[in-house]
Protein backbone atom coordinates (compact mmCIF):
# COMPACT_ATOMS: atom_id res chain seq x y z
CA UNK A 1 0.00 0.00 0.00
CA UNK A 2 1.15 3.68 -1.12
CA UNK A 3 1.20 6.72 0.95
CA UNK A 4 -1.87 8.27 -1.26
CA UNK A 5 -3.61 4.93 -0.59
CA UNK A 6 -3.42 5.06 3.14
CA UNK A 7 -4.14 8.24 3.01
CA UNK A 8 -7.55 7.91 1.57
CA UNK A 9 -8.16 4.38 3.74
CA UNK A 10 -7.79 6.77 6.65
CA UNK A 11 -9.58 10.00 5.53
CA UNK A 12 -12.57 6.74 4.63
CA UNK A 13 -12.25 5.85 8.60
CA UNK A 14 -12.37 9.58 10.02
CA UNK A 15 -15.58 9.92 8.06
CA UNK A 16 -16.77 6.80 9.84
CA UNK A 17 -15.86 7.87 13.19
CA UNK A 18 -17.26 11.23 12.88
CA UNK A 19 -20.80 9.74 12.04
CA UNK A 20 -20.36 6.99 14.75
CA UNK A 21 -19.84 9.71 17.40
CA UNK A 22 -22.16 12.93 15.99
CA UNK A 23 -24.87 11.60 13.51
CA UNK A 24 -28.19 11.52 14.76
CA UNK A 25 -31.36 10.71 13.01
CA UNK A 26 -33.98 12.51 11.79
CA UNK A 27 -36.67 11.41 14.11
CA UNK A 28 -34.44 12.63 17.01
CA UNK A 29 -34.92 16.66 16.40
CA UNK A 30 -38.88 15.51 16.24
CA UNK A 31 -38.59 13.63 19.67
CA UNK A 32 -37.55 17.78 20.86
CA UNK A 33 -40.43 19.27 19.79
CA UNK A 34 -43.23 16.47 20.98
CA UNK A 35 -42.36 16.43 24.17
CA UNK A 36 -41.41 20.64 24.03
CA UNK A 37 -45.20 20.85 22.78
CA UNK A 38 -46.64 17.87 25.46
CA UNK A 39 -44.91 20.01 28.23
CA UNK A 40 -46.57 23.24 27.23
CA UNK A 41 -49.92 21.41 27.13
CA UNK A 42 -49.50 20.33 30.67
CA UNK A 43 -48.41 22.84 31.78
CA UNK A 44 -50.70 25.49 30.71
CA UNK A 45 -53.69 23.06 31.26
CA UNK A 46 -51.93 22.80 35.21
CA UNK A 47 -52.71 26.87 34.87
CA UNK A 48 -55.95 26.62 33.53
CA UNK A 49 -57.64 24.13 35.78
CA UNK A 50 -55.95 25.29 38.96
CA UNK A 51 -55.52 29.07 38.54
CA UNK A 52 -58.19 29.75 35.95
CA UNK A 53 -60.88 27.34 37.00
CA UNK A 54 -61.28 25.53 34.22
CA UNK A 55 -63.12 22.36 34.56
CA UNK A 56 -60.62 19.47 35.81
CA UNK A 57 -61.72 17.59 32.52
CA UNK A 58 -58.69 19.60 30.83
CA UNK A 59 -56.63 16.87 32.18
CA UNK A 60 -57.96 14.24 30.04
CA UNK A 61 -56.57 16.75 27.22
CA UNK A 62 -53.49 16.44 28.83
CA UNK A 63 -53.73 12.83 29.55
CA UNK A 64 -54.22 12.13 25.78
CA UNK A 65 -51.02 14.89 24.21
CA UNK A 66 -48.89 12.45 27.07
CA UNK A 67 -50.30 9.03 25.54
CA UNK A 68 -49.47 10.73 22.15
CA UNK A 69 -45.63 11.51 23.02
CA UNK A 70 -45.29 8.34 25.12
CA UNK A 71 -46.14 6.54 21.55
CA UNK A 72 -43.81 8.72 19.16
CA UNK A 73 -40.97 7.99 21.89
CA UNK A 74 -41.91 3.91 21.75
CA UNK A 75 -41.75 4.31 17.61
CA UNK A 76 -38.84 5.93 18.31
CA UNK A 77 -36.95 3.92 20.23
CA UNK A 78 -38.35 0.19 18.30
CA UNK A 79 -36.97 2.25 14.70
CA UNK A 80 -33.54 2.65 16.56
CA UNK A 81 -33.68 -0.72 17.49
CA UNK A 82 -34.11 -1.75 14.16
CA UNK A 83 -31.23 0.33 12.49
CA UNK A 84 -28.26 -1.31 11.51
CA UNK A 85 -26.12 1.58 12.50
CA UNK A 86 -27.14 3.75 15.27
CA UNK A 87 -24.59 6.41 16.38
CA UNK A 88 -22.70 6.51 19.71
CA UNK A 89 -23.78 10.38 20.24
CA UNK A 90 -27.08 9.11 19.39
CA UNK A 91 -27.18 6.13 22.19
CA UNK A 92 -25.58 8.60 24.75
CA UNK A 93 -28.53 11.26 24.35
CA UNK A 94 -30.67 8.54 24.94
CA UNK A 95 -29.22 7.00 27.67
CA UNK A 96 -29.04 11.06 29.46
CA UNK A 97 -32.69 11.46 28.19
CA UNK A 98 -33.76 8.63 30.36
CA UNK A 99 -31.52 8.54 33.37
CA UNK A 100 -32.82 12.19 33.61
CA UNK A 101 -36.67 10.97 32.86
CA UNK A 102 -36.30 8.36 35.38
CA UNK A 103 -34.73 10.71 38.83
CA UNK A 104 -37.68 12.72 37.51
CA UNK A 105 -40.31 10.20 38.10
CA UNK A 106 -38.84 9.07 41.40
CA UNK A 107 -38.89 12.61 42.98
CA UNK A 108 -42.35 13.26 41.53
CA UNK A 109 -43.90 10.31 43.08
CA UNK A 110 -41.42 9.67 46.10
CA UNK A 111 -41.61 13.09 47.01
CA UNK A 112 -44.88 14.57 45.81
CA UNK A 113 -45.40 16.15 49.21
CA UNK A 114 -41.94 17.55 49.78
CA UNK A 115 -42.65 19.98 45.90
CA UNK A 116 -45.55 21.25 46.27
CA UNK A 117 -47.42 23.51 43.70
CA UNK A 118 -45.06 24.42 40.39
CA UNK A 119 -42.55 22.27 41.86
CA UNK A 120 -43.26 18.78 40.01
CA UNK A 121 -43.31 20.73 36.54
CA UNK A 122 -39.92 23.14 37.67
CA UNK A 123 -38.54 19.73 37.60
CA UNK A 124 -39.45 18.26 34.32
CA UNK A 125 -37.93 21.29 32.90
CA UNK A 126 -34.59 21.22 34.98
CA UNK A 127 -34.30 17.47 34.23
CA UNK A 128 -34.98 18.34 30.40
CA UNK A 129 -32.52 21.43 30.78
CA UNK A 130 -29.64 18.44 31.65
CA UNK A 131 -29.39 16.47 28.45
CA UNK A 132 -30.00 19.26 26.28
CA UNK A 133 -27.13 20.67 28.54
CA UNK A 134 -25.44 17.55 27.80
CA UNK A 135 -25.78 17.85 24.37
CA UNK A 136 -24.79 21.04 24.11
CA UNK A 137 -21.59 19.92 25.79
CA UNK A 138 -21.12 17.74 23.30
CA UNK A 139 -20.90 20.71 20.26
CA UNK A 140 -24.42 21.12 19.34
CA UNK A 141 -25.06 24.67 20.68
CA UNK A 142 -28.44 24.29 19.56
CA UNK A 143 -29.82 22.27 22.24
CA UNK A 144 -27.24 23.90 24.62
CA UNK A 145 -29.34 27.47 23.83
CA UNK A 146 -32.65 24.84 24.73
CA UNK A 147 -31.50 23.94 27.84
CA UNK A 148 -30.40 27.35 29.15
CA UNK A 149 -33.95 28.67 28.00
CA UNK A 150 -35.29 25.75 30.49
CA UNK A 151 -33.71 26.57 32.96
CA UNK A 152 -34.11 30.20 32.51
CA UNK A 153 -38.21 29.57 32.48
CA UNK A 154 -37.30 28.15 36.17
CA UNK A 155 -35.85 31.32 37.09
CA UNK A 156 -38.20 33.51 35.67
CA UNK A 157 -41.44 31.73 36.93
CA UNK A 158 -39.93 32.09 40.59
CA UNK A 159 -40.42 35.84 40.10
CA UNK A 160 -44.08 35.84 38.29
CA UNK A 161 -47.37 36.41 39.90
CA UNK A 162 -48.65 32.85 40.43
CA UNK A 163 -51.26 32.86 37.86
CA UNK A 164 -48.13 33.21 35.21
CA UNK A 165 -46.34 30.73 36.31
CA UNK A 166 -47.73 27.97 34.32
CA UNK A 167 -47.72 29.77 31.38
CA UNK A 168 -43.76 30.87 31.55
CA UNK A 169 -42.76 27.09 32.14
CA UNK A 170 -45.19 26.37 29.44
CA UNK A 171 -43.09 28.71 27.38
CA UNK A 172 -39.79 27.72 28.42
CA UNK A 173 -40.78 24.27 26.84
CA UNK A 174 -41.68 25.55 23.67
CA UNK A 175 -38.59 27.61 23.37
CA UNK A 176 -36.15 25.50 24.53
CA UNK A 177 -37.54 22.27 23.82
CA UNK A 178 -39.25 22.50 21.10
CA UNK A 179 -37.42 25.64 19.65
CA UNK A 180 -34.24 23.74 19.68
CA UNK A 181 -36.03 20.78 17.89
CA UNK A 182 -37.14 22.79 15.36
CA UNK A 183 -33.50 24.49 14.69
CA UNK A 184 -31.82 21.32 15.36
CA UNK A 185 -33.98 19.71 12.48
CA UNK A 186 -32.99 22.31 10.31
CA UNK A 187 -29.80 22.15 10.75
CA UNK A 188 -29.93 18.23 10.20
CA UNK A 189 -31.11 19.00 6.50
CA UNK A 190 -28.13 21.17 5.61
Amino acid sequence: MDALEARDHLEMVDRILAQAERGTSAATPWLYIVWGIVGAVLDACDQLVLVAHYPPRLFFFSGACLLVAIGVTVAYGIRLRRMERVSTFERQIGRVFWAASIAAMVVEIGAGHLFPGWAAAAIWSVVIAVPLLFVGLQGHRVTMSGGVVLLASVVAANFVPANLTGYVLAAGMLVGLTGSGIAFAMLSRK
